[in-house]
């Protein structure tokens, strides 16, 4: 009980968290009650003749402390033998879901510092011990809980040994190198640890929001890789390539700044726009350089601009006939009434309205940038269009 007043009283240090509430605060609160209402024994009773009389008095007024707290706490810190769970309540104030994080790691090390105070050093002298120094065992057995431990484990083991081992240490010290002594010191140190975790909404929010984020680069990551792999099986170029992935790639860092500029989280109903955007807009950058393909093997002698141009007087009334109609779609999204949906049909209406005019401006452009590189024998040498060519012809 002390370790978790003190861990209560390290938080509320902290001015990002509010008072803390605990079995423990309860505890101490009956305890004054007990005493009249003396605001000096608002303190952890000391010995144990006070605990059994202070429990005494709970059991007697247990319907008073259950109204007082709601029925949420009660006094089972006075006896928490099996070492069951014990909780603190705290409000934290809203840092948002990144310096969340960070705050939880660096409070797991200030936690365990105070919780398991020993623990590093026990695991320490374990260490050395098991690496042939006896003599650390020695140092173990100066710890009365880990002393008590053993010695309790090895009598439920061997119940004659008790007389010996109750009567002196020489028992206990000629087990030193004893492998399931060492086994069972390893066991001990592992029961006396006082494991914690952070719970609550912020922290669920928090992880759920590190797991999305990470989980978009993979995403986005698989996607890139399936239009590599798309983009090269069609044309088998890597000029081709990156004057295809560039103008899809543009309208996905624009809405990320956009979402960034105005401070719009990403949460599971954003998460997919980019996703969602890339395959769509990939679907025009495809559909131009099709046609584009189709228009150099009709006319081997045509001229890249040539090519393009008359691509892009076939294919660009499409496109932006395509894009609109998605658009006004997605916009639809704007109406509800869930603020998520809203974001979702806005910043997709947005991503798609600038990879519109990147397959229609940039994409032609880069492709005539590349024209020294690139090759009109990249375009047609695949046998992916040959059928659509003859039915054309």
């Amino acid at each position: 009980m002390e370790n978790i007043e003190q861990v209560q009283l390290h938080l509320e240090k902290d001015s990002l968290f509010s008072k803390s509430i605990s079995n423990v605060d309860l505890i101490k609160f009956a305890n004054m009650v007990y005493h009249n209402n003396d605001s000096v024994y608002y303190t952890i009773p000391t010995s144990k003749l006070d605990l059994i009389d202070l429990k005494k008095y709970y059991e007697a007024s247990r319907g008073e402390f259950a109204a007082i707290s709601d029925g949420r706490l009660s006094l089972k810190g006075l006896e928490n033998e099996a070492r069951k769970p014990l909780r603190i309540r705290i409000q934290i104030k809203d840092i948002g879901s990144y310096e969340m994080l960070k705050k939880i790691r660096g409070l797991e090390k200030e936690v365990d510092s105070i919780l398991n105070p020993r623990d590093k050093l026990w695991r320490n002298y374990f260490h050395e011990l098991t690496s042939g120094k006896a003599n650390y065992f020695d140092s173990l057995m100066e710890f009365s809980s880990i002393k008590n431990a053993l010695i309790e484990k090895l009598i439920a083991i061997n119940p004659s040994m008790q007389p010996q081992l109750e009567a002196s240490d020489s028992l206990l010290l000629t087990l030193k190198q004893d492998k399931n002594v060492v086994t069972s010191i390893d066991t001990i140190i592992n029961n006396q640890r006082n494991n914690f975790y952070f719970t609550g909404t912020s922290v669920i929010v928090a992880e759920a929001t590190k797991y999305l984020v990470d989980h978009l680069w993979e995403g986005l990551l698989f996607t890139v890789l399936l239009i590599t792999l798309l983009i090269i099986l069609l044309f088998r170029s890597i000029t081709i390539y990156l004057a295809t992935i560039i103008p899809n790639l543009v309208p996905l860092f624009i809405t990320a700044g956009i979402m960034g500029y105005f401070e719009i989280p990403l949460k599971p109903s954003t998460i997919m726009i980019f996703g969602i955007a890339l395959g769509i807009t990939v679907n025009d950058t495809i559909l131009l350089l099709g046609k584009l393909k189709q228009k150099i093997r009709n006319n081997t002698e045509i001229t890249r601009i040539e090519a393009l141009l008359l691509s892009l007087e076939e294919s660009a009334l499409a496109m932006a006939y395509t894009s609109v109609i998605l658009i006004f779609g997605f916009l639809m999204f704007t109406f509800s009434n869930f603020l998520g949906t809203q974001a979702l049909g806005l910043l997709i209406s947005i991503t798609l309205v600038i990879g519109m005019f990147t397959n229609l401006i940039l994409l032609p452009s880069l492709m005539l940038s590349f024209s020294r590189r690139l090759k009109n024998k990249d375009l047609i040498e695949t046998k992916l269009f040959e059928e659509e060519t003859e039915d054309i012809e």
